[in-house]
């Protein structure tokens, strides 16, 4: 009946994005998930959504604001988050060309630093909120209040974060990435869009439900994050 609902709710082109969404991940092969690092919700929770964003990429600071409005909106303990990072900067990212900017890798390696921490969250949230304008002093300044700059700084540097960012992209590389956000539900690639991550929990990360019947046939050739 909710799915029903939300069918009946959607504009046609939001019609056409919920179809295109549920193709993209009913034709994506389940990739092996490697343990999570840190989850935020239960680790049994039927659903998992993994993200992997870039601070300064829009649609993923509106995809950390479509995962609030979720948790609101469903039973808890319907799903757990998993974080890991993309950068779309070649300085760390060997899957990405050029784009050297001073804070893209900063933020990936700070966010993999302060993972499991009070107000790691709360620090993703406030960089998003000034990805246009974010500089190198400022994400410094906005780990402050969890973290003291020395022991930020030498996590930073260490070959375990390096690691860390490391195994986020090689893991990213699985979903054939062509930009921020990649989102995964239960291993398989699906999109950002919140009425299909929405449907997705309701369902448990089933994709038959005969609520979708009444969608619009999906364009194969739709390109979605």
């Amino acid at each position: 009946a909710q799915l029903r609902q939300l069918d009946e709710s959607l504009q046609p082109e939001l019609k056409q994005t919920l179809s295109d969404s549920l193709h993209i991940y009913r034709t994506s092969a389940p990739v092996p998930a490697p343990a999570p690092r840190s989850l935020d919700g239960p680790a049994d929770a039927p659903v998992r959504i993994t993200e992997f964003t870039d601070v300064r990429c829009g649609h993923c600071a509106e995809l950390h604001e479509t995962l609030d409005t979720l948790r609101e909106s469903v039973p808890a303990g319907s799903f757990n988050v998993e974080s890991r990072q993309f950068p779309l900067d070649g300085e760390c990212n060997p899957l990405v060309e050029g784009r050297r900017d001073p804070v893209r890798c900063l933020v990936a390696s700070a966010r993999i630093c302060l993972e499991g921490k009070p107000g790691g969250s709360a620090f993703a949230a406030a960089t998003f909120e000034r990805q246009a304008t974010l500089t190198r002093d400022q994400v410094f300044q906005l780990a402050a209040p969890y973290v003291e700059r020395k022991e930020l700084e030498a996590c930073l540097a260490s070959e375990v974060s390096r690691r860390k960012l490391a195994d986020d992209i090689g893991y990213a590389s699985r979903f054939d990435p062509d930009g921020t956000p990649i989102v995964v539900v239960n291993g398989r690639k699906g999109t950002s869009f919140g009425p299909f991550l929405y449907a997705m929990v309701l369902t448990g990360g089933a994709d038959s439900n005969p609520a979708f019947d009444a969608l619009p046939p999906p364009n194969p050739r739709a390109h979605l994050h």
